[in-house]
């Protein structure tokens, strides 16, 4: 059984409106390659080819009402199905699959920090990739806090998103990747494996692991198992009891 949405287009729709949803085509590594190849894309590098490509992917996204569209009853998204590999020659060399997931990352990264300095905004952001982990512990989280901010206040706000970043492991990624699993096997799908990142610290000082370029925003880490944070927040009491220096509300809201 598949999931429709009205505001799909029919096979018999000449025109797209501004409002209509992209239909299951668009979510097609073949769409991307089109894109690339197109004589719009004539003259410009690869690199720029691929940086328009994913504009036009994510433009408009997070309002075409596609939200709940999946190819089978309980399944995926058809964007994650679609941008599976596809067998292409050497000279219609575009993004693969994972390359596209990569670049999309970056890209995000680069808006949310754009975004931050243009409105002088302070911008948190955490997310997962679908995986088979299953404990918070083996779970690799992107990080993102505006880095003026947590260089300013390392202690304070290193604290409070290192125990944001246990939260969102125990009580929002494992829910999600359990049903992650299961609408993989509706579908027949592999589900992906990925390994665990740099631990967060919740003893400090250094709560959270260093950028992944010294020049970066972009922080790669992993929340610890439930048991070893609560006995690591009670061991690094009387330190955070003792301390004259600001410390993290969330931290010590947690050992008191």
């Amino acid at each position: 059984m598949s999931a429709t949405s009205t505001t799909t287009p029919t096979s018999s729709t000449t025109m797209k409106s501004e409002t209509e949803a992209p239909g299951p085509c668009w979510f097609s590594m073949s769409a991307l390659i089109v894109l690339h190849l197109s004589t719009f894309a004539q003259g410009f590098s690869n690199n720029e080819r691929q940086a328009t490509t994913r504009a036009l992917l994510r433009h408009d996204v997070h309002i075409d009402g596609t939200h709940y569209q999946t190819r089978m009853h309980g399944g995926l998204h058809p964007s994650y199905l679609g941008f599976q590999p596809v067998p292409q020659v050497e000279s219609e060399r575009t993004l693969s699959q994972k390359e596209l997931c990569e670049a999309a990352l970056q890209d995000m990264f680069d808006a949310i920090t754009m975004q931050d300095r243009l409105d002088g905004g302070v911008s948190l952001l955490i997310r997962c990739t679908g995986s088979d982990a299953v404990s918070p512990e083996k779970i690799s989280f992107d990080l993102y806090i505006t880095p003026q901010e947590l260089h300013e206040a390392s202690q304070q706000i290193g604290g409070d998103v290192a125990v944001l970043v246990q939260a969102f492991a125990q009580e929002f990624a494992i829910l999600h990747l359990q049903h992650f699993t299961k609408r993989c096997a509706i579908e027949k799908t592999q589900v992906p494996k990925h390994f665990s990142a740099t631990h967060i610290n919740i003893e400090g000082p250094q709560y959270l692991p260093a950028p992944v370029i010294p020049t970066g925003a972009h922080i790669l880490c992993s929340a610890q198992a439930p048991k070893s944070f609560v006995r690591n927040l009670q061991t690094s009491s009387p330190a955070v009891m003792d301390s004259k220096k600001p410390i993290s509300a969330a931290i010590r809201q947690g050992v008191e």
